[in-house]
């Protein structure tokens, strides 16, 4: 066994060891009921009480004590009107601990068990804080340690997701898909995938959703670059190839004074040269072969769909290679 498991291991019982007498001394036993009663679980008379009390501990900042009454009213009073006021509570006490991940599931509970709490949009607030602190380079840590060793980004995809969903028509839904998106093509997921939407999908959404946003243009243009970042890894991927040539197009359809207008149609006249030196390859894979006639179909490809590229050229050199005898098409003339 390393060295390293063995202080990990060492370091857990230590944890376990000091814990045991503080265990035990919050619990009593009951001779009336026969069992054994947790003391600290025991709440004050009302909803109201309790309240007060963990909001007075709240005042005085002692915030992890404040979260456990607070806890002990939603609790034991469920049907309280106070009951919300306190879910909230406790995620802005696991706030101020720097318990981020459990400060998002809390402040989802406030929206999914309480829908008549009165500031569902300070709970959205706090939740795109959470998500956006994640996306900013937040980092996870082991329990217990403290040690800050994983990236929480995979968090803030998953936090921006549910914003969404809780608040499919916001400001915060609208910049968060886009932030995922950014997240995603970043760790070049641009699919969709068995784990989750990829950045295309997440782009999508802001384009459909938003289509006069603030990052409509942004979404729709990153669109077409997660197609061309794909046509970079395969050469022949059709379909990558006519989805960053159709959506780059459609920037410049929706947005003719984007800032990125120029770039796109530079990206297609690149995509169209590579496509159109692909079919041309094709072509050429065939007639080495002796396949003549399939060789042709592919050289009379480029010319109809890249008529304007220098391959189209060499294509109708092909063609009247190997087609000597086909004739050549001529314009006719206007008014004939």
């Amino acid at each position: 066994m390393s060295v390293r498991r063995v202080l990990l291991w060492l370091g857990v019982f230590v944890f376990v060891f000091c814990q045991v007498p503080q265990i035990w001394a919050a619990w009593e036993w009951v001779r009336e009921t026969g069992e054994f009663r947790n003391v600290d679980d025991i709440p004050r008379e009302s909803a109201k009480a309790q309240f007060d009390h963990a909001e007075q501990l709240e005042q005085s900042e002692n915030f992890k004590r404040a979260l456990k009454e607070y806890r002990k009213l939603v609790k034991h009073f469920p049907d309280s009107i106070l009951a919300a006021r306190a879910q909230y509570r406790s995620g802005r006490c696991l706030e101020k601990l720097g318990k981020y991940t459990k400060v998002f599931d809390a402040y989802q509970v406030v929206l999914d068990k309480y829908a008549g709490f009165p500031e569902p949009e300070s709970v959205i607030e706090h939740q795109f804080a959470i998500a956006e602190m994640f996306y900013n380079g937040k980092r996870k840590g082991l329990p217990f340690f403290g040690i800050k060793l994983f990236s929480g980004k995979s968090d803030a995809v998953e936090f921006f997701d549910q914003i969404s969903k809780n608040a499919p028509f916001s400001e915060h839904a609208e910049k968060g898909k886009f932030m995922s998106g950014l997240i995603l093509e970043e760790r070049e997921r641009y699919g969709d995938e068995e784990e989750g939407e990829g950045a295309i999908s997440a782009y999508a959404v802001v384009v459909e959703r938003f289509p006069n946003g603030q990052f409509a243009d942004d979404a729709q243009f990153r669109i077409g670059m997660c197609y061309y970042r794909i046509t970079k890894k395969s050469r022949h991927d059709e379909k990558a190839f006519k989805g960053a040539v159709r959506n780059f197009r459609r920037y410049i359809t929706l947005f003719p004074k984007g800032e990125f207008v120029d770039e796109a149609k530079a990206k297609i006249t690149e995509l169209d040269f590579k496509a159109a030196r692909g079919t041309f390859e094709v072509g050429e894979y065939y007639e080495k072969r002796g396949h003549d006639r399939a060789a042709l179909i592919y050289y009379r490809e480029v010319v109809e769909k890249y008529p304007l590229s220098e391959w189209a050229e060499k294509a109708e050199a092909k063609i009247r290679k190997l087609a000597p005898d086909e004739p050549e098409e001529v314009p006719s003339e206007e008014g004939e």
